[in-house]
């Protein structure tokens, strides 16, 4: 997509890991609602900024929400 035309936010689902120090690791999956892959991993190190997390995959399910906008670069989850 090009710099200025619009967009529909999209849910990807993604999958996660937690790195503890003591070498155990959790996984998790979500979804997050966002305009790219960019943006899942920028939203996914935002909700868990004091922890050490890995971002395993991102998959795109196809699932659109709301009208086409234009993308702002102050909103979390808009790259």
């Amino acid at each position: 997509m090009a710099y200025g035309e619009k967009r529909r936010h999209q849910y990807f689902k993604v999958k996660y890991q937690f790195n503890y120090p003591s070498g155990k690791k959790w996984k998790e999956e979500r979804e997050c609602l966002c305009y790219s892959e960019i943006g899942v991993k920028d939203t996914i190190k935002w909700l868990f900024k004091g922890k050490d997390v890995d971002i395993l995959s991102i998959e795109p399910t196809g699932r659109f929400a709301g009208n086409p906008v234009y993308p702002s670069g102050h909103v979390l989850g808009e790259w």
